[in-house]
């Protein structure tokens, strides 16, 4: 065989073997409860949480759920998870993230800025101090 045709082939199996692409089952939002109270320990229901989904190389916002809390002050959110092609080169996999915003009204507006899934936290309890109730940030674009 001509040595050009060789490096040729290996160079296209080198390619073809770091550009593959693999299904990989993901979290793209953990189970999570989120407890809400008033600085007094009191539940606070009818709280509007939002537990947002952002994912790494960018850091972008893929998707947010809000939920209320119940009489208990919990709100409750389940794990989705789904199949995503990832390939085998520069930013070609998604690595998710989440964030809290928690907002009622009579009360300031809560937010966490985690920058990776480590530091997230699925069973955090937030006290809200009396103040102005603000729109939880927008996503990025």
């Amino acid at each position: 065989m001509d040595l050009k045709l060789i490096k040729g082939l290996l160079t296209l199996a080198v390619c073809t073997a770091l550009g593959a692409c693999v299904p990989v089952y993901k979290t793209l939002q953990p189970y999570a409860e989120a407890q809400v109270r008033n600085e007094q320990g009191q539940p606070l229901e009818s709280a509007e949480v939002v537990l947002i989904s952002s994912a790494y190389p960018y850091g972008w916002e893929q998707f947010r759920a809000a939920a209320m809390t119940d009489p208990a002050g919990v709100a409750t959110f389940y794990k989705v998870k789904d199949f995503r092609l990832e390939f085998f080169v520069i930013h070609g996999a998604q690595e998710f993230f989440w964030n809290w915003c928690v907002k009622s009204r009579g009360y300031e507006t809560q937010t966490t800025a985690f920058g990776n899934g480590d530091d997230f936290e699925a069973y955090p309890t937030f006290v809200l101090k009396p103040g102005d109730s603000t729109a939880c940030p927008e996503p990025r674009k």
